[in-house]
């Protein structure tokens, strides 16, 4: 053998034949005929770790939507409280003003549409402060009704506050025609009859609007928005 051969092995003829056979030898028949099923065992695999990630980002993204849709539901229903809160401030106040004007202004009126001592002819005591004799304190409880009327009057609507401007004119001193010093006379009981009817229809007014706002705020109060109109 040569000293400078380093692979001897590739010099024998026999062993060099074994090895190329070994190496070289074709498939064996086993091998093609599952060829087929492992292709299609990894092709499944594939198909069902595919589904698997599709089903995971699916949930993920699910989950996402459903918070998103939560915190947009909180934010409309907080959005609708804000809004109902609000409609039932305004209500109070308006139920409110309409407490203040019927019992400062109207309610008082009306009680006494038929106290001839307050709705009667015009007395020179009460524009002039002569009060006298046994009409003193009739005199003074009159001047004291008609001078709160005269600053409670701002709550009144526009053309029943005319109509207390005019009446108060001749109340209080401010006009001094002399046909108004005189119970019968047209032009008084003309003012007085315009007022009165004026009291009246004010009054049947505010009743309305009064049971009206405590339909509405009981309403809002259980969740229940009434339909505009």
């Amino acid at each position: 053998m040569d000293p400078n051969i380093t692979c001897p092995i590739i010099l024998n003829p026999t062993l060099n034949a074994t090895l190329n056979a070994t190496l070289y030898q074709p498939a064996q028949p086993w091998l093609k005929e599952w060829s087929p099923i492992l292709l299609g065992i990894a092709q499944v695999l594939a198909a069902l770790a595919l589904a698997f990630i599709t089903y995971k980002l699916w949930k993920s993204t699910s989950e996402y939507s459903r918070q998103v849709h939560a915190q947009t539901g909180i934010m409309g229903e907080n959005q609708r409280l804000s809004a109902r809160t609000v409609e039932i401030e305004e209500r109070n106040r308006q139920r409110e003003r309409l407490i203040k004007e019927m019992d400062a202004l109207i309610g008082p009126l009306y009680s006494r549409l038929t106290d001839q001592q307050i709705f009667n002819a015009v007395d020179v005591s009460m524009r002039h402060g002569t009060i006298s004799g046994e009409e003193d304190v009739l005199g003074y409880e009159a001047s004291a009704f008609w001078q709160d009327i005269d600053r409670y009057k701002y709550l009144s609507s526009a053309s029943l506050k005319a109509d207390l401007e005019a009446y108060l004119e001749v109340k209080m001193g401010v006009s001094e025609l002399s046909e108004f010093e005189n119970q019968d006379s047209p032009q008084y009981k003309e003012l007085e009859e315009k007022l009165i009817n004026a009291i009246k229809t004010r009054y049947s007014e505010i009743e309305t609007e009064l049971s009206n706002l405590e339909t509405q705020l009981e309403q809002l109060s259980t969740n229940i928005i009434p339909n505009e109109g």
